[in-house]
């Protein structure tokens, strides 16, 4: 800016015209200096950039081929992602595609189970119609190689102890007629020499009391009257037990009947039970096999059954039998509307259909309880009728399974149990399995799970997401695949009409378990899932687990 005098105000100081120019140059100068440095500055920070990105993108893929995803359902590199599971091929869903790459369940992909039946050596020759699998007894197997399992004998020593009375009085009362054998008894065995050289040996016997040692023990199957057995056999059933009919007139005196049949150890320490109890004011008739032949007490296990239905209570004496079975006068008393009066060390409340529908004591010094119970139901008969309520209401869920248990034979079972053993050793040995998928879209895991009912072969496939892993979700989703299907579970038409009242005939799901469990575990124990961390830890150290529900 010029001012009077031919000055100039630069930088704060007034300078004549004559000094302005050399100043302006020398700092022009000093500027275009600097942004040439720094247009140099930004070339080689351009440079050194270029320099690290070539470098990276050799360091990646220099020295790797790369794969695209193709249609190969099982890639051999290991899986990236979360955990094991593996994302879907391009263009594809996780539960389309999981449904396409694993075994499709039906348990047909290493055999045709109709085409080639389970054959089962034994003493008597029969083909088994209505099982879900082709199912063969014969006395002489085709082939060695032919044969699935063969009925052995147990020890003779073994079999003399669970013989006797008791095993014909099993084999005539509860379940009697679900055996099938030959005479209503067990089936017949073979020779040691034929069963050395099936897969399997088969001790079948009624009785549960006597343990019986085979060698090879994991290549044996137990078929006895226990519920922890490999095939549990004579429990009760409904065709042979009217359940759920009125219960009969109750005339006859005494009020209480006390059976004494086999076993019949222990014998004084009973009938010294039943002394007390009378002396105390309640009269108590004894019937059995146990008692001598001359006493005019003496009756057959089936006779007893029978007599037992015109008294109001049933003493029976449980303490010898394990916990997993129950005599067959016990379900005779239940049956006909007689209360049971149990003497058992341990509970019986898994084999009753109401928590009320029975009497219990533990040891055999509660006779003041006995009598006092007995006398309070005597004198109220509103309160001796809640007892057999039940029977006008439906019985318990666990009751209805277990009676469900025998619709399908033994025979069919015992085949259903070998030819699942050749299915999951399949499973073991499969590697074209898949079972759990990455999904990108919802950013979790799909899991593949298969259930079949109890007392079928094949399987159904079903699907569940991480976020999934409860027993709620786990119950919603196989009720929906049922019901989707209009299913009929095994025990439609073989239930009493009694049952069909009410709404009792929704299916519902009771129980859901893994494969090869036990039906104590399952009904009684920890052998179903309950627990969401149960469920949890079991899928997924399982691929492709393979369930088993109850229905009811």
């Amino acid at each position: 800016m010029l001012f009077p005098g031919g000055l100039m105000r630069v930088g704060g100081r007034h300078l004549r015209g004559s000094k302005v120019l050399p100043l302006l140059q020398r700092r022009l100068a000093l500027a275009v200096g600097s942004s040439r440095f720094s247009r140099q500055v930004v070339v080689l920070l351009g440079v050194l950039a270029a320099l690290l990105l070539l470098n990276l993108l050799f360091y990646l893929f220099g020295g790797i081929s790369i794969e695209f995803v193709t249609d190969d359902p099982l890639p051999d590199l290991p899986s990236l992602w979360r955990g094991d599971a593996q994302p879907p091929p391009r263009g594809r869903q996780c539960a389309a595609w999981l449904a396409e790459v694993d075994p499709t369940g039906a348990g047909s992909e290493q055999r045709d189970w109709q085409r080639q039946p389970v054959v089962v050596a034994a003493g008597e020759s029969r083909r088994v119609g209505g099982c879900a699998v082709g199912c063969l007894f014969t006395r002489s197997p085709p082939d060695h190689d032919a044969c699935d399992a063969a009925v052995v004998a147990p020890p003779a020593d073994a079999a003399a102890a669970a013989g006797g009375d008791e095993a014909s009085s099993a084999a005539g009362g509860a379940g009697g007629a679900e055996a099938g054998g030959l005479g209503g008894q067990a089936v017949p065995g073979v020779a040691a020499e034929v069963g050395a050289a099936c897969a399997y040996q088969v001790v079948w016997q009624r009785s549960a009391r006597e343990a019986v040692v085979m060698p090879n023990a994991s290549r044996v199957v137990a078929m006895t009257s226990s519920l922890s057995s490999d095939v549990p056999l004579g429990q009760p059933s409904w065709r042979d037990h009217a359940f759920m009919d009125p219960p009969t007139s109750k005339h006859a005196s005494p009020p209480i009947v006390a059976i004494l049949s086999h076993p019949c150890s222990s014998l004084q320490l009973k009938l010294d039970f039943i002394a007390e109890v009378s002396r105390q004011g309640v009269p108590v008739h004894p019937l059995g096999s146990c008692l001598p032949a001359s006493d005019a007490h003496h009756a057959t296990p089936l006779a007893a059954q029978q007599r037992l239905c015109g008294h109001r209570f049933a003493l029976l004496f449980e303490e010898l039998a394990p916990l997993h079975a129950m005599s067959p006068h016990f379900w005779a008393a239940l049956a006909c509307g007689t209360v049971p009066i149990v003497v058992a060390k341990g509970s019986i409340a898994m084999f009753a259909p109401a928590d009320n529908a029975f009497l219990q004591v533990g040891r055999g010094d509660e006779v003041r309880q006995v009598v006092e119970w007995v006398g309070y139901l005597l004198r109220s008969q509103r309160a001796y009728s809640e007892m057999t309520r039940w029977k006008a209401d439906v019985p318990s869920d666990t009751f209805l399974a277990l009676l469900d248990l025998p619709i399908v034979s033994p025979h069919c079972r015992l085949c259903l149990h070998l030819a699942t053993k050749h299915l999951v050793a399949w499973d073991e040995s499969s590697t074209r399995k898949v079972c759990r998928c990455w999904d990108e879209a919802t950013n979790t895991t799909l899991y593949h799970l298969y259930v079949r009912e109890r007392g079928t072969f094949p399987f159904l496939s079903f699907f569940l997401n991480a976020s999934e892993l409860t027993m709620a979700h786990l119950m919603r989703a196989i009720y929906r695949l049922y019901h989707g299907l209009a299913y009929r579970p095994l025990w439609h038409g073989h239930r009493p009409d009694a049952l069909s009242a009410g709404g009792a005939t929704q299916v519902r799901v009771f129980r859901v378990y893994p494969l090869e469990s036990s039906q104590e575990m399952v009904l009684h124990g920890s052998g179903a899932f309950r627990r969401d961390r149960q469920l949890q830890d079991y899928i997924e150290a399982t691929p492709c687990p393979r369930l088993e529900v109850i229905l009811v």
